[in-house]
């Protein structure tokens, strides 16, 4: 398909070889869903629930191509990207991740949500950098506070800086009363607890990650 030369390096991993040895290709359901793709391209429903079976059958290749086709053709509408960011995420590739966000920030310049997911994102990145410009951008879009503080906080857990942590679910209890069943529960486990559980960290994200989402508005992928 011609339209694969547009994308960008991070979703061209696939190459003819490795879609052509793939018996999951002659399924009915894949074989109908690409001819459909093929024979009404501005239908992006066909798409959508590509990538939803391709997401339950844990099958990276065909979310890949739905993903591809998607892109492309629906450059303007987010969820698409937000399916990409978290495939690169989750992947662990974190500079193709940062590649979509970059993109989000130019298509979607007033949306918070690329900006949430450069904060996401530059947790696990080694530099304080990275998260300083994501967090100087998130104050001037006027992100909402207790989102930035939650954010501070897992970005002061992940990196071992307990008396930051602390700190920042200070000002989160005194500005945000009304919060303050979350933010007792996030100090209970991260920073009163004698012993932290193998895992905690990656639950606390998710945790935390969940909750921001949903102050913010943003679908899950």
């Amino acid at each position: 398909m011609d339209e694969l030369g547009q994308l960008r390096p991070g979703l061209q991993r696939l190459v003819r070889g490795e879609i052509e040895g793939d018996t999951w290709l002659v399924e009915p359901f894949w074989v109908m869903i690409f001819l459909a793709t093929e024979w009404i391209p501005d239908n992006r429903w066909f798409l959508q629930i590509g990538i939803s079976r391709a997401k339950q059958d844990k099958n990276d290749v065909a979310l890949v191509k739905m993903l591809q086709i998607a892109l492309v053709r629906f450059s303007g509408d987010i969820s698409f990207y937000r399916e990409a960011y978290h495939l690169k995420f989750e992947q662990g590739d974190l500079g193709d991740a940062l590649n979509f966000i970059h993109d989000m920030l130019e298509k979607f310049p007033d949306d918070l949500e690329p900006i949430y997911y450069g904060l996401r994102t530059a947790l696990y990145l080694p530099r304080d950098v990275e998260y300083n410009e994501f967090r100087r951008l998130a104050e001037e879009k006027k992100m909402p506070g207790h989102v930035l503080h939650l954010t501070d906080y897992v970005y002061a857990v992940l990196r071992r800086r307990q008396r930051q942590a602390e700190l920042s679910l200070d000002e989160f209890q005194k500005k945000y009363p009304s919060m303050n069943y979350y933010s007792d529960l996030l100090r209970f486990v991260t920073i009163d607890a004698p012993t932290h559980p193998d895992g905690l960290n990656r639950v606390m994200f998710a945790s935390v990650d969940h909750f921001c989402k949903r102050m913010l508005k943003i679908g899950e992928p």
